[in-house]
């Protein structure tokens, strides 16, 4: 799980669709894009799951920061799925 200060916005060269942030799926943190290789993978079957978009990276960043000092939130990586290590 990224502590919030690990999460950096995105590069200038990438274009975000939006600003994802998951704070209960397979892999938790800001994403950018809602396709089935970014969001979507991350928490389609995932019981529970969480993710909420935000207009700007910088509230994506303050809610993601919420969540994170209030211990909500959790990675849950399907066995055998590519997020499991």
């Amino acid at each position: 799980v990224p502590k919030p200060e690990e999460i950096g916005a995105p590069r200038a060269v990438l274009k975000p669709e939006g600003f994802w942030v998951i704070t209960v799926g397979q892999e938790v943190g800001i994403f950018y894009r809602w396709s089935v290789t970014d969001v979507a993978e991350r928490t389609n079957f995932v019981s529970g799951n969480i993710q909420k978009g935000y207009p700007s990276f910088q509230e994506a960043l303050e809610a993601y920061t919420v969540q994170y000092n209030e211990g909500r939130v959790r990675a849950v990586p399907i066995p055998g799925g590519p997020y499991w290590t």
